[in-house]
């Protein structure tokens, strides 16, 4: 926009000074017919219903309004004209606040003169040219941001203090528009292991979450987070939703295991009622025969190898299947520890807090419960090359009752280990059991599991 095009009003009481301003303006080849003069408010007010500005040049006291009032009162009236103040008082705190609210330039009458006049004007024009392209934009964010599908938030700080919230993210927690500005993202934490402030130093930040609704609903959500570079601490957040591709998950692996487990019952009877009974059926025929004397140490051998046998395969059969856990979690644990020792490759410690019973499992997906701490001992014989196994179950002063098992195996390096079949079996089997706990490892510290439980609350 050139000079003559500029529409401007002169708001001034004193008539010389605006005669000045009037010819000052002139000067810089402004078309006379472009400005407008008004003396009062009443006047400016008076005169917009035929004259629209784009700059305003504004004394602050008039006759019939003074301050910071006059400037509030042609910005109501005039919110897209570019403002620029012509003062007689160097008032500092006035100034300011009349900048903060939106004016363009703040000039003393002192220091006017058509050069300054002409820069301020033009500079004020573009200020306020890239103010509504600024404006249009947060309008046009504003819109895509309330009426997206996805649940979106702005949020603020370590603790992800929210500013605002999108419609969608409303209804997915269950709450009103507006309810949950001021609240931190962490007060819908399910689990305190995520109440961990968030690193400021990101520019983007993704976390997997699990959140309560207002109604205390389960959400899985995931967390993908994006620094605005107007604020150091100010994120926009999208909001995943991933509770239903989590609990089909979950009941892909219920099926999957519940397969499992039948083929292994299948496996176990076939082993117990096939393979051993022949077994015990071979040892009796063998006790049978007339063996001579110098085949006394091959018989004996060969007795004990027929034994050995018979134990393996019915210990086979008792892990895929152990008959002892239908008289309590507690009783299959002792016992199957009990065929450990009996062994003697392994010294295994089995120590178990006094007011610790079978009630405390009541609740609890005893038989997966029961797999991930045989899955354990299994990984432990068999590739961690452990002597000692230590279980322990004790209860804390706040009423979870922790199950602890430790080897003293080789261990692994968690950082650069991929998980094996048999901690991914744990893992999965704790998502289906619901259990909270966690696997920790290093090399030569042997690795330990630990599962907490905490019992329901009675109604």
């Amino acid at each position: 926009m050139m000079a003559k095009d500029i529409r401007l009003t002169l708001v001034e009481d004193d008539p010389l000074f605006s005669q000045m301003i009037h010819f000052q303006l002139s000067s810089l080849s402004t078309d006379f017919q472009q400005i407008q003069r008004a003396a009062t408010i009443k006047e400016f007010e008076e005169s917009l219903s035929y004259f629209h500005p784009d700059v305003v040049l504004l004394d602050l006291n008039l006759p019939d309004s003074s301050g910071l009032e006059t400037y509030m009162t042609v910005k109501h009236k005039c919110p897209n004209s570019a403002i620029v103040i012509l003062s007689g008082s160097d008032d500092e705190e006035l100034s300011a606040k009349i900048v903060q609210n939106g004016a363009q330039d703040y000039i003393l009458k002192s220091d006017v003169n058509g050069r300054l006049l002409n820069k301020s004007v033009q500079y004020s024009l573009e200020r306020m040219r890239q103010n509504v392209i600024l404006a249009e934009s947060e309008k046009k964010f504003r819109e895509v941001f309330e009426n997206s599908p996805i649940p979106m938030l702005t949020a603020k700080g370590e603790h992800f203090v929210i500013q605002m919230a999108n419609r969608a993210f409303s209804d997915l927690y269950g709450g009103r528009i507006g309810e949950f500005n001021g609240k931190s993202l962490h007060g819908f934490n399910a689990k305190p292991e995520d109440q961990t402030s968030f690193d400021l130093s990101a520019t983007r930040i993704l976390k997997k979450l699990h959140h309560k609704s207002l109604s205390g609903d389960a959400l899985h959500i995931e967390l993908i987070a994006n620094k605005l570079m107007t604020e150091s601490d100010l994120y926009i957040c999208l909001i995943i939703d991933k509770t239903e591709e989590l609990r089909f998950q979950e009941e892909k692996y219920k099926l999957i295991n519940s397969a499992q487990e039948n083929e292994k019952h299948k496996i176990a009877r076939e082993i117990h009622d096939g393979l051993a009974q022949n077994l015990v059926l071979m040892n009796l025929l063998f006790e049978s025969f007339d063996f001579t004397p110098e085949q006394q140490e091959q018989q004996d051998n060969f007795a004990k190898l027929i034994k050995s046998t018979i134990e393996e395969a019915k210990g086979i059969s008792y892990s895929l299947l152990p008959p002892e856990l239908e008289s309590g979690f507690l009783s299959g644990l002792q016992n199957m520890i009990n065929r450990i020792n009996y062994l003697k490759s392994q010294e295994f410690v089995f120590q178990i807090d006094e007011h610790i019973n079978e009630d405390d499992f009541n609740d609890v997906d005893r038989f997966n419960l029961f797999r991930i701490v045989q899955e354990f001992i299994n990984n432990s014989i068999k590739h961690a090359k452990s002597k000692t196994i230590n279980l322990d179950i004790k209860r804390d002063e706040t009423g979870i009752v922790y199950i602890r098992i430790h080897d003293n195996g080789v261990g692994f390096d968690q950082t650069k280990s991929t998980a094996t079949l048999g901690i991914q079996n744990m893992l999965n089997r704790m998502k289906l059991a619901s259990l909270n706990g966690f696997i920790e490892s290093s090399p030569g510290n042997g690795t330990t599991l630990k599962i907490y439980i905490e019992r329901a609350q009675e109604a």
